[in-house]
């Protein structure tokens, strides 16, 4: 039982840490824009 729930978890657990490296990008690049003064739009 155990081991389903892990191979459940598994793939929620790859997207989830997908999504949290794409919003600390988005934040990089919003600082990064914020500071040389460009305006950075983001591509959703």
């Amino acid at each position: 039982m155990k081991h389903c729930l892990s191979k459940m978890l598994g793939p929620l657990l790859l997207i989830f840490n997908i999504e949290l490296v794409f919003n600390i990008v988005d934040i990089f690049f919003i600082l990064v824009s914020r500071d040389s003064g460009a305006p950075y739009i983001r591509h959703k």
